[in-house]
């Protein structure tokens, strides 16, 4: 009831306009007395644009009162409004709960149960000799040419090739003498400074060869197996002179690979070694099926190796050469299958892939 000269700020609103109509809402506070009701309809009729702005406050008035009954459907107004924000807090919820049973079996799970079968699969990739982790040890060349200085070592890659059109440099000579066609055996290289041989031994395709200390003109010689006829000669100045010798030039069957010297250590074809571990980490012994790998989609399938005792690892390797001197991935993914020796069901298996990027280009 003290509240009733709030609708006297009603007539307020018609004073400024320019009706005299002004009286009219002065009868309206008497009504307003036995009811706030129809105080509000009579400024109504008096100013109608006003109107819809009047009314916007009035239940904003009685929403404060609780005793009024009135009210109490403005109340429930903005109660929905309070309600919409709720189903926005459950919304998050959901996200906690997912990592919660993700991580919670991994630890719970414990060792296996007995006679379960378990075996689990690691990759290493190591450079050799020193055995470094590739993607630290294998990072290309600063130079691909040697010069500057004699080289302390020059190491060549036998391809099977012929003779070359056109001469790299730094060779002296190449012939190519009998069956232009290459013994399907391996043959023999020798390496000579003059006529004094430095050294000899069989070769296969893909294998690398090293001289140390290399004659500042070094002569190669490549003869059959079968029958020891010379089929290939190549002359080389191995000094490094300028304009050098380049890795990866062919000279004749022979790619060269890499060279040292006070410049650079620098091998373009680095061996590699990638080893498979298969280790048992369950209860009981195991056999593997089936184990193969694909590196750069090359795939291969792996030997099995022995039975695996329980807690027991075995390592099966693969040597490679890489070309580092290019900018080039290295994606190698092994998988392996294994059974219990009993045949107990269900085998069990694991897979495992290292990864590296040279970038030698």
């Amino acid at each position: 009831t003290p509240e009733t000269p709030a609708p006297t700020g009603t007539p307020e609103t018609p004073a400024p306009t320019d009706t005299p109509e002004t009286p009219a809402p002065t009868p309206s506070p008497v009504p307003a007395t036995p009811s706030p009701v129809p105080a509000t309809p009579a400024p109504v009729p008096a100013t109608p644009a006003p109107v819809p702005a009047t009314p916007a406050p009035i239940p904003a008035t009685p929403a404060p009162i609780p005793a009024t009954p009135a009210p109490v459907p403005a109340t429930p107004a903005p109660v929905p409004a309070t309600p919409a924000p709720v189903p926005a807090t459950p919304a998050p919820v959901p996200d906690t709960p997912q990592p919660t049973p993700a991580d919670t079996p991994a630890p719970t799970t414990g060792p296996p149960p007995e006679g379960a079968c378990d075996i689990t699969l690691d990759i290493k990739c190591e450079a050799q000799p020193g055995m470094e982790d590739c993607r630290e040890a294998i990072t290309g060349c600063m130079s691909e040419t040697c010069s500057g200085s004699a080289p302390s070592q020059l190491c060549f890659r036998y391809t099977g090739q012929l003779c070359a059109t056109t001469d790299p440099t730094g060779q002296i000579s190449c012939m190519d003498t009998g069956n232009p066609i290459f013994p399907d055996s391996n043959p023999t290289v020798s390496f000579f400074d003059g006529d004094t041989e430095l050294m000899s031994g069989s070769l296969r395709v893909g294998a690398v060869v090293c001289q140390d200390n290399p004659p500042s003109t070094l002569r190669i010689e490549l003869m059959r197996e079968d029958t020891g006829a010379l089929f290939q000669e190549v002359t080389i100045d191995a000094t490094c002179d300028a304009p050098g010798l380049n890795v990866k030039d062919f000279f004749g069957s022979l790619q060269l690979t890499s060279y040292t010297n006070a410049q650079e250590d620098c091998d373009c074809f680095p061996p590699v070694l990638y080893s498979y571990g298969l280790n048992n980490t369950g209860s009981v012994t195991l056999q593997v099926q089936t184990f193969n790998r694909t590196l750069n989609g090359s795939p291969n399938n792996l030997p099995p190796g022995p039975a695996i005792g329980p807690n027991g690892t075995i390592l099966i390797s693969e040597n490679f050469r890489f070309a580092a001197c290019e900018d080039i991935t290295y994606t190698n993914m092994a998988t392996v299958v294994a059974l219990a020796v009993d045949g107990t069901q269900p085998p069990c298996d694991d897979t495992d892939t290292y990864e590296f990027t040279i970038m030698g280009g």
